[in-house]
């Protein structure tokens, strides 16, 4: 099965318990993870294989009658929450891919902000499926809009790369434009701001 990466097919991972999911997060978080760093990472790219998978098939893979992780969002929180915390580049082109693929716009927002929590975008893979979402949006959105802004920000500030400084303010500069809502232009603009204040001192 074809991604925006590459061949992504359906991993034979067991589901990660809730418990699991909360202790890699927090351990993560503490940096208290040492030798089981591998492991974990292996697991959490499995099943966010498994999530991409099942969006990319026309017949999506079923556990129980129905596609697990469309049943599933707060499992999918847990997974987006675990991987954010491990803190490596491990899963930019994962969580693009996610970007690309899901049509939940509650999930979505999750996944803006999970990019945002991350925010190692060494290839720009992430801030350049941000501006898909970006393209696509109801410019009257101003939850999804605003989620847009400030993971557009944190890669930004984060990376400090020239080439993505200027994609993230062209990128945000585009919710300038008269068919978005005040709100929402005023975010970009103070967004905007912001990301000059940061990289000309």
């Amino acid at each position: 099965m074809r991604s925006r990466h590459g061949t992504v097919g359906r991993m034979d991972y067991e589901r990660i318990s809730e418990n699991d999911l909360s202790f890699m997060q927090s351990s993560f978080a503490r940096g208290d993870y040492s030798e089981n760093e591998e492991e974990w990472v292996s697991r959490l790219r499995g099943e966010i294989k498994n999530w991409i998978f099942d969006m990319n098939t026309a017949t999506p893979r079923f556990y129980g009658g129905s596609s697990f992780f469309t049943d599933n969002p707060v499992y999918c929180s847990q997974i987006l929450q675990a991987a954010a915390a491990c803190g490596t580049s491990d899963f930019a082109s994962l969580f693009s891919d996610l970007l690309a693929l899901e049509k939940r716009k509650d999930m979505l927002i999750q996944i803006l902000q999970t990019c945002a929590t991350l925010a190692w975008d060494d290839e720009g893979d992430m801030l350049t499926q941000i501006e898909e979402v970006l393209h696509k949006a109801n410019p009257r959105d101003t939850v999804l809009l605003k989620a847009v802004c400030d993971a557009t920000y944190e890669i930004c500030r984060y990376m400090g790369k020239p080439t993505l400084l200027s994609k993230g303010k062209n990128l945000l500069s585009f919710m300038l434009f008269p068919q978005f809502d005040s709100t929402t232009r005023d975010y970009a603009r103070k967004t905007i701001q912001n990301i000059l204040d940061f990289s000309t001192t």
